[in-house]
């Protein structure tokens, strides 16, 4: 075994640091608290089996079992009154189906308003531009609603082989096609549900169908923006040249006006000194003797001391 300088022992292979996986506590027993439970103990056993594959550990020596993840009195009393059985002898097993058993049964033997429930919390997010993650959301939507009102056993996909298997498709294949936005989308799947009827009771039938007539109408509605777009640019574009050509008449009828008044008015006061001068009466200097009557320098017609028969 090679060692280095100070001794040491210098290991040939690369030793994996791997996280601390810290396995869900079960503290609770209400529907909620185990839905909750088991999906963080779903993410717990895929992290082991991931962590297993890379450094060839067994899983039944690495993972933390369900026994030991539950709060000492809630396994007591679920051993006690629900398993009927000794603590000692209940198994990951029996749990597993316990907890199953419970979390998929609805909550108080109460059937909600499904179509209204569904209506209320089920929503396509539009926002999501990939028409595929779109709708795999809003499947995954579904089942989250349906795990958490304990509808598991009524709407869950479960296994083909299971009693109710076909009417619980039913059930699910219309909840989900009758949620599904926008209106138009909704519409061509109930018509295309009925030329193929294998879409009210195939979950991956209408999955598949969805994600196809999605994609369809999503390619069309951008194109439909993008046409638009550029019908509005080239409309801008002529409303502009428009604008400016009549801006440019305009400016040329002002720049213009000015010398076309000015040749009017020169015009009229051509005429104006024309008629000024036509119209004036002619200036008569007064005789050069005075007036013959009191003999000042004005004509006698003008003479204030002339008699009416002077004049």
């Amino acid at each position: 075994m090679a060692t280095d300088a100070d001794g040491d022992v210098e290991m040939t292979v690369l030793q994996p640091v791997f996280e601390v996986v810290q396995p869900p506590k079960l503290s609770a027993w209400d529907q909620s608290s185990l839905i909750s439970w088991v999906r963080q103990r779903r993410q717990y056993e895929s992290k082991i089996r991931n962590r297993c594959t890379v450094t060839g550990e067994q899983y039944e020596h690495v993972v933390t079992s369900i026994r030991n993840s539950m709060e000492p009195r809630i396994l007591d009393h679920l051993a006690r009154f629900v398993l009927k059985k000794p603590a000692p002898d209940v198994t990951d097993e029996d749990l597993c189906l316990a907890i199953t058993r419970r979390g998929s049964s609805l909550q108080n033997s109460h059937i909600p308003d499904m179509d209204q429930l569904f209506k209320d919390q089920l929503k396509m997010d539009l926002k999501i531009e990939d028409t595929e993650a779109r709708v795999l959301n809003y499947f995954v939507l579904f089942d989250q609603i349906a795990e958490e009102h304990g509808l598991g056993g009524i709407l869950g996909s479960g296994r083909e082989d299971d009693a109710n298997y076909s009417d619980r498709m039913k059930l699910r294949c219309k909840l989900l096609m009758k949620n599904i936005a926008p209106e138009m989308l909704r519409l061509e799947m109930e018509r295309l549900a009925i030329a193929k009827p294998v879409l009210k009771r195939d979950d991956i039938t209408l999955y598949e169908a969805l994600v196809d007539r999605a994609r369809e109408q999503q390619h069309y509605h951008i194109l439909a923006q993008e046409l638009n777009q550029g019908e509005k640019a080239r409309s801008q574009n002529k409303n502009y040249v428009t604008s400016k050509s009549a801006d440019m008449n305009t400016k040329r009828a002002t720049t213009a006006k000015p010398a076309s008044e000015q040749r009017v008015k020169h015009h009229e006061g051509g005429q104006h000194g024309k008629t000024s001068k036509k119209g004036a009466a002619p200036s008569h200097a007064p005789p050069r003797d005075g007036c013959l009557v009191c003999g000042g320098a004005h004509w006698v017609r003008h003479c204030p001391s002339a008699s009416e028969a002077d004049k």
